[in-house]
């Protein structure tokens, strides 16, 4: 998405109110945004500067909205309903239930939790397109009883059943992939495939390296590891772009455990990696219920990417010389940001799909947070990190340098509510992903103000710098920054 031009636009075109339905629909993000949620979603989805809030939520203020609760599913005849994505929903089929979702793992779900189940009786739904007004805990379902849908005279009403004996020996797919193939291939279920690649002898032994070796590296827990090690070389063999990403990071990982051999090692990571990155600013450009599963996870090794390759000693979070002109932040870094906007009409895909342990973790390092911590450390930024009133700075830059300082805040209150469990992707989510479009205009710049906060939060990299791929980066970051700044800003400057 576009954050710079979302500064530019009308509050009514940004917003469209629907009075039938007493909701307002971001047109952007395509979903409803409940009536006090409105601030927090020009801030950390459009990264609107608070000078520049005002009139959205004015314009949101005078409109009689109903809290999500209160909203109720609009008639046959309204559906579908404007700037609402449509999605290939399933309803169940006992007479008189009526649930709506979107998976057949949801489903069958449903079914165990309604006691629909019964010995001898088959798991039974409909395909009917459906729409949300929300997401996250607000979000429920609606369709309509016939309207006219891609070129169709009536909704499709296809009832599905699935054999219960089958349902169990699918389950077994999770805990050994041979039985999932097997089971597959029993059912005539064909999976969805891109064009096959050949791996050569190289490419079959960087696999084979990451498949062994790397995926542990990467992982924070059991889950995350059978998702690193089999999920996702699953999905890789389905999507080039996801396995070009595997090989270029398995390339780096070599690079580190072979310096004798780390040139070498570095061509070929890069060569994967610029095959990969133009098939995946195809597949990002038009994410669905498919291929988004594997974004989703490219987008992390991305991240790693750019870490573990050497150009990053002392560019981390600065645009390099290798990207455009226009950039105000890394490649990697902007993908990470605008993942919400990109995948936001397939995120219940996301979290209900083979890798919804990484849709579900983008919000895990706020839970929990207290709120004394987070006051403290704002406290603690502003007094001894904000320069006095008598320095050259503007307002518009104090403002961003404030509302930085507010997200870092946050950020160390998150690493200090779960200690034990801060993982290097927290690390990375809740501070560059937060901050404004304008602060990392100044990160550009390398301005005083942004280097300065930079530095407070290199100390927080410091908790991940034992990782192979982060290995030195914050202290090589912290002596970047010295460099960087004149010697009158060296008080600023946190100690190690």
């Amino acid at each position: 998405m576009d954050q710079g031009h979302d500064q530019d636009q009308a509050p009514e075109q940004l917003f469209h109110h629907s009075p039938d339905h007493r909701v307002v629909i971001c047109t952007a993000c395509r979903y409803a945004v409940p009536p006090n949620a409105v601030a927090r979603h020009l801030k950390e989805i459009h990264h609107i500067y608070r000078s520049r809030r005002r009139p959205f939520t004015q314009f949101v203020q005078k409109l009689d909205l109903a809290d999500p609760d209160h909203v109720l599913a609009p008639r046959d005849d309204q559906f579908p309903v404007p700037y609402l994505p449509i999605y290939d929903g399933l309803q169940c089929g006992v007479n008189g239930c009526g649930h709506l979702c979107l998976t057949e793992k949801r489903m069958r779900s449903h079914w165990v939790l309604a006691k629909h189940s019964v010995a001898g009786h088959s798991l039974q739904y409909r395909c009917v397109p459906v729409q949300t007004f929300f997401r996250g805990n607000n979000l429920r379902y609606f369709t309509g009883r016939t309207q006219r849908l891609h070129g169709q005279e009536q909704e499709q009403e296809r009832v599905v059943a699935v054999d219960c004996d089958l349902e169990t020996s699918l389950r077994k797919q999770q805990s050994d992939p041979r039985v999932r193939h097997a089971v597959l291939a029993d059912v005539n279920v064909s999976l969805p495939r891109h064009l096959h690649l050949h791996l050569d002898l190289s490419a079959r032994s960087l696999l084979h390296h990451y498949h062994t070796v790397t995926c542990h590296t990467i992982a924070t827990d059991a889950e995350t590891a059978t998702l690193w090690r089999d999920t996702v070389v699953e999905l890789a063999h389905e999507y080039n772009f996801l396995m070009f990403g595997i090989l270029a990071l398995a390339s780096l990982h070599c690079a580190y455990l072979n310096p004798e051999q780390q040139n070498a090692y570095y061509v070929e990571a890069s060569r994967y990696q610029d095959k990969a990155m133009g098939l995946f600013r195809l597949a990002v450009s038009s994410p669905d219920k498919d291929n988004c599963h594997a974004v989703l996870v490219f987008t992390h090794l991305l991240v790693l990417y750019a870490f573990a390759s050497e150009k990053q000693d002392d560019s981390l979070l600065l645009v390099t010389e290798t990207e455009g002109e226009g950039d105000i932040i890394p490649t990697w870094l902007h993908f990470l940001r605008s993942g919400c906007s990109m995948l936001c009409t397939v995120w219940e895909f996301l979290e209900s799909g083979p890798c919804s342990v990484l849709a579900l973790a983008w919000e895990a390092p706020f839970a929990g947070v207290n709120k004394l911590d987070e006051t403290t450390a704002l406290n603690s930024l502003l007094q001894a990190a904000l320069p006095s009133s008598d320095c050259t700075w503007s307002e518009h830059v104090r403002e961003l340098y404030r509302e930085a300082a507010a997200e870092l805040a946050l950020a160390c209150a998150c690493s200090q509510s779960t200690p034990h469990a801060f993982t290097p992707w927290d690390a990375l989510r809740i501070w560059p992903m937060r901050v404004s479009d304008g602060f990392m205009s100044l990160m550009k710049e390398q301005h005083p103000a942004a280097l300065i906060l930079l530095a407070h939060y290199s100390l927080l990299l410091k908790r991940i710098e034992s990782e192979w791929f982060f290995r030195g980066r914050a202290t090589r970051l912290m002596r970047s920054i010295v460099r960087k700044l004149h010697p009158q800003w060296h008080p600023f400057i946190p100690c190690a």
